[in-house]
């Protein structure tokens, strides 16, 4: 029952609607919602609000939620969560990696969500900053092409419902 593309695509939007309530909250939409494979689970949320874009992705049950601004994203890409945490956390933020091995999809979700809402006000203040010093003195976007690694694949090719190309 749980390959009909329908309940897939229902299950999706009834979870992020669920965790990430605040964000709806906030002027965010799904602007995309895409799923692979059969039996792999693999899907990806995409949500808009103005300047703002999130990514909430699980492939095999590894969720991953990255972030930007769109000017942002189109210079460098999408920022990983749990980096971006850990950066204006000031590091007091519990690596995940062994926590989330032992979580559902569900459980993951729920951490994500906690960590964004907590963080939310702070990432994105960070990514609309300019001038921004971080302690070891590099400006920001020295962090950011220093940690290009970290910075999450680039979205597939498709066009959104905002009407461009992501």
């Amino acid at each position: 029952m749980e390959d009909r593309p329908d309940l897939k695509f229902r299950r999706i939007h009834e979870n992020v609607r669920y965790h990430f309530d605040f964000l709806f909250n906030r002027g965010f939409r799904i602007t995309s919602a895409t799923f692979a494979g059969r039996g792999t689970e693999s899907w990806q949320a995409i949500m808009m609000a103005g300047n703002r874009i999130i990514r909430i992705h699980s492939d095999r049950g590894k969720v991953d939620l990255a972030l930007s601004t769109l000017q942002l994203f189109d210079e460098i890409g999408l920022f990983d969560l749990d980096s971006m945490a850990q950066h204006v956390g000031q590091g007091k933020e519990p690596s995940p990696v062994p926590e989330a091995e032992r979580m559902n999809e569900v459980q993951q979700l729920e951490r994500v969500a906690r960590l964004l809402e907590k963080y939310f006000d702070d990432i994105f203040a960070q990514f609309e900053r300019s001038n921004f010093l971080i302690p070891d003195r590099l400006s920001f976007s020295d962090l950011l092409q220093q940690n290009r690694a970290t910075v999450l694949g680039q979205l597939p090719g498709f066009f959104s419902a905002a009407g461009f190309w992501l």
